[in-house]
């Protein structure tokens, strides 16, 4: 029987398969790899919860090791958040690495590699582009070995800077706005320097693979849509009030910017469409002043993070995803679909997904627009019931674990030149 290829997957978010979009991503590449390959996962996170070691993915590793993240570069970045006043944090714009990209010295990369039961694997995969920085120095330092090297850069991190600048250059300052710049451009080189070294680099839309193939004239770029378990819920009652569900973390940018936009603007629009004032529930860890302070008023509940996120689903009439900047796709949408629940969202916030607008799904942009649409959902069952069959189809037919982890496992295995045992 033929060896298991050895695999070094390294990841700074647990890859539980459960909680936050980049949790369950990483979950899945997981699961996938963990059916065919021995898998070595190294945590890289200031915090591994015993919760998170004892989770069934994790307990079928060949090993698990952990790090506090405690690195020079990374102190030295939190000195410069977003909160520094304007000149600090233009001059640790300047003189940091980006958060994304952080820098190793030796003895911290000795450290990391410390805990693990060899140094030398068939492949070694990293989890977004952070990692992927961290596991390059360690290959340039000659301090591990690998026949393959992969990455998940699962949106175009760089990308995603450009439009969180475009989105609050008004009102942020001159100051701060240069400072993204320096951000973007920094970025842009460490995905430019990786992409080109590595054998394989996954995106999770078709469009970004084929855009950064043509912008950087590579061929080692490969779709790998996001996916989510099925989510079994029965279909809501339309005779009680209607309830509005939006899932994300709170401390990602463009999920609380959505919630507020979509409390503050598009509600009180929806309101007057409906003539009653529905239940909205806005589910995520971290919510900020500004979200805790909407609790409770026209219908607003600040939920803050659940342990089952299907209870959220079972109880709501729709989802919404009113994204106005950010990168990647939505994995809440993929989540809706699974679960039988129609989506209304911005154009941006369903990108890369492939979804047939009045088919799939209704997009709309402004807050008239989207309110209206959610109106109209809310209002028409027949249009409810269209838009949760040809969601569910779409998830079946694109979105569903099995299919992406084999198409997945076609790829990668491709790389790795060792199919391994059935």
């Amino acid at each position: 029987m033929a060896a298991r290829p050895r695999i070094l997957l390294i990841s700074r978010n647990p890859p539980t398969g459960r909680g936050t979009g980049a949790r369950i991503r990483a979950g899945m590449f997981l699961q996938a790899l963990l059916t065919r390959c021995e898998v070595h996962l190294l945590v890289i996170a200031p915090e591994l919860s015993d919760a998170d070691r004892g989770t069934p993915l994790l307990q079928q590793c060949a090993s698990l090791s952990s790090d506090p993240m405690d690195w020079r570069s990374r102190r030295r970045a939190a000195r410069f958040d977003g909160n520094s006043a304007a000149p600090a944090y233009l001059w640790g714009a300047l003189s940091s690495d980006p958060a994304n990209a952080l820098s190793l010295t030796r003895r911290e990369g000795e450290r990391l590699l410390d805990q693990l039961p060899c140094r030398e694997f068939d492949a070694v995969f990293a989890i977004r582009l952070s990692m992927a920085r961290v596991a390059q120095q360690l290959f340039d330092w000659q301090m591990i070995g690998a026949r393959c090297r992969v990455f998940d850069l699962d949106d175009i991190e760089s990308r995603l800077v450009a439009r969180e600048r475009a989105m609050t250059r008004a009102n942020s300052g001159r100051a701060v706005d240069i400072a993204r710049r320096v951000e973007q451009a920094k970025l842009a080189r460490v995905e430019r320097r990786l992409i080109r070294a590595w054998d394989q680099v996954y995106l999770c839309s078709e469009e970004d693979r084929s855009a950064l193939a043509r912008q950087l004239r590579v061929g080692n770029v490969f779709a790998v849509p996001n996916t989510c378990a099925p989510i079994a819920v029965a279909p809501p009652d339309h005779a009680v009030p209607p309830e509005i569900l939006f899932v994300g973390s709170m401390r990602y940018a463009p999920n609380a910017d959505a919630a507020l936009f979509f409390c503050t603007r598009i509600l009180p629009r929806l309101c007057e469409h409906l003539g009653e004032t529905p239940v909205t529930r806005i589910v995520g860890a971290g919510p900020d002043e500004r979200l805790r302070a909407l609790n409770g008023t026209r219908g607003i509940e600040i939920v803050g993070a659940v342990e089952r996120i299907e209870d959220c689903y079972q109880s709501a009439a729709l989802v919404i995803a009113p994204i106005r900047f950010g990168g990647g796709t939505r994995i809440k949408i993929i989540e809706a679909l699974a679960a039988g629940r129609p989506v209304v969202a911005t154009a941006l916030g369903a990108e890369g997904l492939g979804l047939r607008d009045q088919q799939d799904l209704l997009l709309a942009d402004d807050a008239e627009a989207f309110a209206a649409a959610c109106a109209r959902v809310l209002r028409d069952p027949s249009l409810w019931h269209s838009l949760v069959a040809n969601g569910r189809a779409s998830y079946a037919a694109r979105f569903a674990v099995e299919v992406v982890t084999e198409a997945f496992m076609k790829v990668f295995l491709d790389c790795v030149g060792g199919a391994g045992p059935e």
